[in-house]
């Protein structure tokens, strides 16, 4: 079977054409050229169902960049887990986390800041 075969007997049953359009007023609006795939990804991760759980606007965008590739890197869904390895060789990750705060520099030296205890899954 062919991965487009795969892919059309995978996703067969969702018939997209006769879902419910709903449209929600009072969400977080870009307004700029450049956002629309950040506030793409915060729309699925922020939102629960019925509303935007954690509330997020244009002036976020420079941090939520700055913040997304750590996201990404330490996502327990990253299967690549060299890049953890080779940025920890870089001395740019931590040894063990904590509750503190912590900024880490990587490839774009944009400090990137979280705090490892929301991070559920900082365990290097």
């Amino acid at each position: 079977m062919s991965s487009s075969e795969k892919l059309e007997s995978r996703w067969s049953n969702y018939d997209i054409l006769n879902w419910d359009v709903v449209l929600k007023k009072n969400i977080p609006r870009q307004h700029d050229e450049c956002s629309c795939g950040i506030f793409t990804i915060k729309y699925m991760q922020y939102w629960n169902g019925s509303k935007i759980t954690s509330p997020f606007s244009q002036k976020d965008m420079e941090t939520i960049r700055k913040e997304m590739p750590a996201e990404l890197i330490m996502s327990p869904f990253n299967k690549l887990t060299i890049s953890r390895m080779k940025l920890r060789q870089m001395n740019l990750l931590p040894p063990i986390c904590s509750s503190v705060d912590k900024t880490f520099l990587l490839r774009s030296h944009q400090p990137i800041t979280f705090s490892c205890s929301e991070w559920k899954w900082c365990q290097f």
